[in-house]
């Protein structure tokens, strides 16, 4: 993982338990209780004041919005964080157990929910985000993504939004391929593609990626973490920027 994804995940993690303390803090433990339950075809529902909400603990990572605190890639994850805390659910969430319930920042309808441990315990806080009944998010396609950012580790260096529907057509192209190679040479950059949702505009999906000026190729890695190599246009989107050379 790279400085500014470790970074990133610490703060999104630190940010989950600073919430979770103060949650258990609150006087009386006021917030309303809803039930959570686990039916037979294993997904686990969540009623919210009569919407029901589903994550579905049998499907793969590649098909359903499984978030977690600790950095993983991969999964469509909210872009600016949680919110309010709106609820508790689950085992013992009437005395101070079970997990508490969130909102996403950006989501006024509440399409999507995040829920979170409310005691801190050790390994890491495990965290959800859940959807209404009947809502799919399912791995990026051209017709589900609005722009792609590129941002490097280098927290000086500037960032490019590519929003040309060929462009992202083509990316998604390599990442679903099997032209996998291995990186040669030591003057890699890593960076990071981040795809914004065109419907969901609180949730990104972001991938690993590196260039290398020198040799003038592009790569994106997949879920496999395997490396696939861009078109020479997603190339030349890093040379009309200002991007990192390794080492600075």
């Amino acid at each position: 993982m790279s400085k500014g994804k470790t970074r990133g995940a610490f703060l999104l993690a630190l940010l989950v338990l600073t919430a979770v303390l103060l949650a258990g803090c609150k006087s009386g433990e006021d917030f309303p209780v809803y039930q959570m339950e686990t039916r037979e075809d294993y997904p686990e529902i969540l009623d919210i004041d009569g919407i029901q909400y589903q994550r579905d603990l049998s499907g793969g990572w590649e098909e359903q919005a499984h978030y977690y605190s600790d950095g993983n890639q991969y999964v469509w994850t909210p872009a600016e964080g949680i919110g309010e805390q709106i609820g508790v659910c689950g085992k013992d969430a009437d005395k101070s157990g079970g997990l508490a319930i969130y909102e996403i920042v950006g989501d006024e309808a509440r399409t999507f929910l995040y829920t979170a441990p409310r005691k801190f315990y050790t390994g890491g806080v495990e965290t959800r985000l859940w959807m209404q009944d009947g809502v799919t998010l399912g791995t990026p396609t051209a017709e589900m993504v609005s722009s792609v950012t590129l941002v490097f580790e280098n927290e000086d260096s500037s960032s490019s939004q590519v929003d040309d529907p060929a462009m992202i057509a083509a990316l998604l192209e390599v990442l679903n391929g099997d032209n996998t190679q291995k990186l040669t040479g030591e003057d890699w950059v890593r960076g990071s593609l981040i795809m914004h949702h065109k419907d969901f505009l609180f949730l990104q999906y972001e991938i690993e990626c590196r260039y290398s000026p020198e040799q003038e190729i592009f790569y994106c890695q997949n879920a496999s973490r395997e490396w696939l190599p861009l078109s020479a246009e997603w190339f030349a989107v890093l040379s009309e920027h200002d991007f990192p050379t390794r080492g600075e």
